[in-house]
């Protein structure tokens, strides 16, 4: 698939197939990610895949309104950033992990595999770093849901160009 083609056909999917995506496949989705810029070739991410167990921890932890969303997916891989301190470098490899995160997306989407970008907020609670072994200079940015879609895949408008594009003289 070209890239043009996983740009316009990557969609957010929140109902899957209980096929898992094999890790062989996650890792090189993670390779390729790691092709995202980043400042200073400083890497600043890490990717978790949460087998069954970690995934069942994070459950047991979680708020009894996000437990659904936990088990949506039947791969599911946690994203961090090792965070500098300073300001300007902390912003610059959040940013940059998050550039890795839609390059996995799209890799995910050009090998026929459905995502969904989810907050990584039970993943943050202190309980759940602690269960998951997380460093406390690393930011969670992301939880990856990654399988194939059960339902209809929809195409959402998007704005025209005009209306977020402008020229500078």
């Amino acid at each position: 698939m070209d890239v043009d083609r996983a740009i316009t056909e990557r969609r957010t999917t929140k109902r899957y197939t209980a096929e898992e995506v094999p890790e062989e496949i996650v890792r090189e989705l993670v390779e390729l990610a790691t092709w995202a810029p980043n400042h200073k070739m400083s890497a600043p991410w890490r990717f978790r895949l949460l087998g069954p167990d970690a995934t069942r921890s994070l459950v047991d932890v979680a708020p009894p309104d996000k437990k659904p969303k936990m088990t949506l997916a039947p791969t599911r891989l946690l994203v961090s950033c090792k965070v500098a301190g300073d300001p300007t470098r902390r912003l610059e490899d959040l940013l940059a992990t998050a550039a890795a995160v839609q390059t996995l997306l799209l890799a995910a989407t050009g090998r026929g595999i459905d995502t969904f970008w989810q907050s990584p907020t039970v993943a943050a609670l202190p309980a759940a770093r602690g269960l998951l072994g997380i460093p406390d200079d690393e930011e969670l940015v992301a939880v990856v849901n990654l399988g194939y879609s059960s339902a209809d895949r929809t195409t959402p408008g998007r704005l025209p160009v005009d209306d977020v594009f402008e020229a500078l003289a």
